[in-house]
This record gives structure tokens, sequence and C-alpha cells, in this order.
């Protein structure tokens, strides 16, 4: 009965802390075990919440009131973990994947325009005569040729936009910046600075690099 106590102590406390994302929820269990999560209380306490919060109580069957509050809904918490992550890696390999599933279209698409183009010809040499089949030749060796054009700065465009697309995104990525000298600097618990007025002279602060982090004491403070 009073397990809303700490789950609303939970949100409130989560909420101040500036995180990503905030998952509420717990496995499967009775309709009694679950109930607490239709609690009104606890619908206001993930409502009022600044924190985008994914609620994933019980499995797929359950339904709460805290389901239908949240910023997302999901069938149970392991969904609620993977919801909450970004696997950058795999979102360069499938970008990597749709270049070379494009380009295998393209050149089919390429192959099919060419045997159409054959089977023309040789349709053409059948039917017509002699110098009907030239004209015509001519005018088929043309369009293949701009075909060829056309087709051959289409996959060049498409290729540069999606490597400009994977230059953004690895640009962005936080790794990347830790990896190029950057600096991700918190107070001794672990809130992001942003400002030299967050902290006074002896605060310990921590300093993170892409291969550690380094806890220091503040001498002095300038301002820029």
């Amino acid at each position: 009965d009073m397990a809303y106590e700490s789950i609303i102590s939970g949100i409130t406390t989560l909420d101040k802390m500036g995180l990503d994302v905030i998952i509420i929820g717990r496995g499967g269990g009775s309709i009694e075990d679950l109930y607490c999560y239709n609690d009104e209380r606890i619908a206001y306490a993930i409502y009022n919440a600044n924190t985008p919060i994914i609620s994933a109580v019980g499995h797929e069957i359950n339904d709460s009131i805290s389901d239908l509050v949240a910023d997302l809904r999901v069938a149970t918490p392991t969904a609620a973990g993977v919801a909450a992550t970004f696997d950058y890696d795999e979102f360069v390999n499938d970008i990597e994947n749709y270049k070379m599933t494009l380009d295998n279209i393209i050149d089919d698409k390429i192959e099919a325009i060419r045997e159409k183009i054959d089977n023309v010809k040789e349709k053409l040499n059948l039917l017509s005569p002699k110098a009907r089949i030239l004209r015509y030749k001519d005018k088929i060796n043309s369009f293949d040729d701009k075909l060829k054009y056309i087709m051959k700065a289409k996959l060049v465009e498409t290729k540069q936009t999606l490597s400009r697309y994977v230059d953004i995104i690895k640009a962005s990525n936080v790794l990347d910046k830790l990896s190029n000298g950057l600096l991700y600097t918190t107070d001794k618990n672990n809130k992001k600075l942003t400002s030299i007025k967050q902290v006074k002279k002896d605060d310990v602060i921590n300093l993170r690099l892409v291969d550690g982090k380094i806890s220091s004491k503040v001498i002095s403070i300038e301002k820029v």
C-alpha cells in the first residue's frame, strides 16, 4: 500500500539530476503486485517530471495508468533498457549496408534496362529495314549513354549524401570529441559543470577523458 511513496521519491530525486531518461517499472506479477502503478499520485509525479520517462510495468499483457502517462510505454523492463540506449556502431553499419543495397539496386536496374535495350535491338534487326535499324541504333546508343550518365551521377550524389550523414553522426559522438582532447567536467557529485560560477576555490572536480577520469582541486578561477 505504501509502495507509491518510494516510487514518487525515486522519480522526484532522479528528475533533479539532469538525466537523459528515467525508467519506471518492475517485472511481471499479480494484478495486486502491479496495482500501485495505478495510483493517481504516481501518475501526477510522472506527468510533472521534466525528464523523459519510459514506463515498463509488468509484461506486455499488463496495463497501468503509469504506462498511459509516461512519455513512452514499452512491454517489459528489458525493452525499456533497449529503448533508452543507442548503438552508434550498429547505426553506422546500417548506413553502410544501405549504401551497399542502394548500389546493388541501381546496378540491377541498369542491367535490366540494358537487357531491354538488347531485346529491342534484336527485334529491330529482325523486323526493320537496314536504314531504320541504323537510325534506331544511334538513338538507342545515345539513350544508353545518357542513362549511364544519369544513373552514375545519381549514385555519386547518393554516396556523397550518405557520407555526409556518417560524418555528421561521427562529429556528434561524444567519444570522438573526448578523443580529440575535449573534457567532460563534473563536480564531486558528478553534476555536469558548464560555467565557472558553479565552482569555487578548493572545490574538487572530475575531468573525464576518453580513457579515464582525473580528480582535481580548483586552485584559482579566472573569467575569460
